[in-house]
């Protein structure tokens, strides 16, 4: 019995996967473009989309009264502008009537040894920002250069006190 050759197999593998693939592309090629009800429903979804567009850019480039009896009317956009720009030239120039508020007042200068914590910088410092506190420093456990042989040990032996917050 032989043994088949794994190239030729691999070659025949490939004709049936092109085989396939040109029997699928033959069918879609082939198929309607969509049914006749797909189609009307296509051409009316133009058609009425051309209606709005066109009753769009009618409305955008005209004029007309929105409520006549308050005065009130739609107009192009380059309109406004000239009519606004024209309004604008007439009026008499002066200070400025817009109120404005106070600036914020400085932070307050941080007091270590203060017993309450500092207000926060600004009022829009996010919840919980005023109480974050950092403990002290612990002592260093080493003894200094010129301690005796007995605070050395017992400065080896004092534990830091843990903080209260």
């Amino acid at each position: 019995m032989e043994r088949p050759n794994g190239f030729l197999s691999f070659l025949w593998g490939l004709l049936m996967i092109g085989v396939v693939v040109a029997f699928v592309a033959y069918r879609l090629s082939r198929a309607d473009g969509g049914s006749s009800v797909d189609g009307e429903r296509a051409a009316k979804r133009v058609s009425v989309r051309e209606q709005t567009e066109k009753a769009d850019q009618e409305k955008l480039h005209s004029l007309a009264w929105v409520d006549k009896a308050k005065g009130v009317v739609h107009l192009p956009l380059s309109r406004a502008q000239e009519l606004v720009a024209a309004e604008l030239a007439t009026k008499k120039k002066g200070p400025s009537t817009v109120a404005v508020d106070a600036p914020l007042p400085p932070a307050a200068p941080y007091d270590p040894n203060a017993a309450e914590p500092a207000p926060p910088a600004l009022p829009s410092a996010p919840q919980g920002a005023d109480l974050i506190q950092f403990p002290a420093p612990a002592p260093s456990a080493q003894p200094p250069a010129n301690a005796k042989p007995a605070d050395a040990a017992a400065a080896t032996e004092a534990k830091p006190q843990p903080t209260v917050q």
